[in-house]
């Protein structure tokens, strides 16, 4: 994100800071999963290949749904809780990226000189921002990320979802539980007494289409 919008100095920074750590022990605990096997790895690969998960072929298809890199590092962050408020800091970084990006680099629209002037301002003064809190850091931030993700739920934090083609169209719709009423009137619902006509309406097509 920040190497596409020109923004190396953030980057240097993060590097700076202890994240390139962070970025190392991703690339190694993906480097590891075709070894040391992650059962969150193994369970999502039984949707994504048609393959045996324990195939090279299904290793192989774990490279297009998680991030790597630097990008993996960033999407962590976006995700975790282990750095207070850096979660709000990347949002309003990001934010005026995007700003910039629309105003600055839209083909075919047309943007004033002192349009474009003050959302560069904007977006140097949040990186300014950004760069302050980077620095008020401290290492045992850096340790509890590190922390993370030496749990099995670390795959979480950098799986690209736009790219994972899990569905949940195999899942059905839980059957619907009434409570008859006494007297033979309408059944209502055992927790709010509603009625629930609606449901067995419900349920009637359910059956019928089963």
């Amino acid at each position: 994100m920040f190497e596409a919008l020109g923004i190396d100095t953030v980057r240097d920074a993060m590097s700076e800071c202890g994240f390139a750590a962070i970025e190392a022990q991703l690339e190694s605990n993906i480097a590891s999963l075709s070894t040391a096997k992650n059962k969150y790895h193994q369970q999502l690969l039984k949707y994504v290949t048609d393959q045996q998960p324990e195939s090279a072929h299904a290793e192989l298809e774990s490279f297009f749904w998680l991030h790597r890199g630097f990008a993996a590092v960033v999407r962590m962050l976006f995700r975790t809780d282990a750095i207070p408020n850096m979660r709000e800091h990347l949002c309003m970084l990001a934010g005026k990226l995007l700003q910039r990006k629309e105003v600055c680099n839209k083909a075919g629209a047309y943007s004033s000189l002192r349009q474009r002037s003050d959302v560069s301002d904007e977006l140097n003064t949040q990186v300014r921002s950004f760069l302050y809190f980077l620095n008020s850091l401290q290492p045992t931030h850096i340790a509890q990320l590190l922390h993370e993700l030496k749990k099995p739920e670390w795959i979480f934090y950098v799986i690209d979802h736009t790219a994972l083609p899990v569905t949940l169209a195999h899942l059905r719709t839980p059957p619907v539980r009434v409570q008859d009423a006494p007297g033979g009137r309408e059944p209502v619902c055992p927790h709010c007494h509603a009625a629930t006509g609606a449901l067995l309406e419900h349920k009637r097509r359910r059956e019928d289409d089963e």
